[in-house]
């Protein structure tokens, strides 16, 4: 199909259409970078599908129904090759545009190019840390010591503390006292036991033991309970 005229193509195509239509021709398509006129391609592309897809749908209703034409098909038809066209121009043009930093395009470097170069940088990086490290642990390494001969890492030790001869006997009297005092109350004295001429010997030995484990009767809790509630009934009866 023969090119639309602009004026043509305002009677076929909304206000949106029509701006993509005056973007892909001269000057304007001039004024578009790389970027600009990938994204005006894209749109482009989908115009085109659409009334494609649009005219044949539209054509094959018409042969359903037995008619010869349609005007709504025509009119997809001359949409879709205009938008055809229309890519046309914004491929040719992408070929030959600058970039978006004003350049033109180029193709970026062979991978094995990029490669290399990245091996070699990353050479270099490594000799220039090993050398930092080296010298790092030169530096540990290397101690100077003063006149006197001492390291200096190694700090002066402290005289011991004196301790007088008056203090030290303060000292040991102290702590003689405090076990003194601990082991007499620990164990009982002679005088808190039963002697065993006044109770007998078997009585005296129980009631020792009693008083050496710190107790003061071997009735255990729940018998002095049980014979104390028996006491009660027994006086209830009475």
């Amino acid at each position: 199909m023969a090119n639309l005229s602009l004026a043509q193509a305002k009677q076929l195509c909304t206000a949106s259409e029509i701006e993509l239509v005056e973007a892909s021709r001269t000057p304007r398509i001039e004024r578009w970078n790389a970027a600009q006129l990938k994204s005006k391609m894209g749109r482009a592309r989908k115009l085109r599908d659409k009334w494609r897809d649009m005219y044949a749908a539209q054509r094959r209703k018409a042969q359903q129904q037995g008619t010869r034409g349609d005007k709504e098909a025509d009119r997809s038809q001359q949409k879709a090759a205009l938008f055809g066209e229309v890519l046309q121009a914004l491929e040719a043009q992408r070929k030959v545009a600058p970039t978006a930093t004003g350049g033109s395009t180029k193709r970026a470097p062979a991978k094995a190019k990029r490669s290399q170069g990245h091996r070699l940088i990353r050479a270099a990086t490594r000799k220039e840390l090993e050398a930092k490290r080296m010298t790092k642990e030169m530096d540990k390494a290397r101690v100077v010591k003063p006149a006197g001969g001492q390291s200096p890492s190694q700090p002066t030790p402290k005289p011991p503390k004196k301790r007088t001869v008056a203090a030290s006997k303060k000292k040991t009297a102290i702590g003689k006292k405090v076990a003194k005092q601990a082991a007499m109350q620990a164990v009982p004295r002679d005088a808190d036991l039963k002697p065993a001429r006044k109770i007998g010997p078997i009585a005296a030995a129980k009631q020792n033991r009693v008083k050496i484990s710190g107790l003061t009767t071997r009735t255990r809790g729940h018998v002095s309970a049980r014979g104390k509630r028996n006491q009660a009934r027994r006086d209830q009866r009475g």
